[in-house]
């Protein structure tokens, strides 16, 4: 899966994904985080990772989270 697809449909939820100093972050209203999607962005994780490193130079942002990374695991 294009991980570009993955990104869409998050913004579609109202979801937002981020780099963490821990990992992946995702920012938004968790309630609209499907099963589903969770599902994906989890099974997708280390290659979204390189996907958004790719966008950013390598940067880590930031930012406050509405989803704990540990869920991310």
């Amino acid at each position: 899966m294009k991980m570009q697809h993955i990104i869409e449909q998050c913004a579609q939820q109202g979801i937002s994904i981020t780099l963490e100093e821990s990992g992946i972050g995702l920012t938004g209203d968790k309630h609209m985080l499907t099963p589903e999607l969770l599902s994906l962005i989890k099974n997708n994780k280390e290659e979204l990772t390189a996907y958004i490193q790719s966008f950013n130079n390598g940067a880590v942002s930031y930012t406050h989270l509405t989803l704990p990374t540990s869920d991310l695991v």
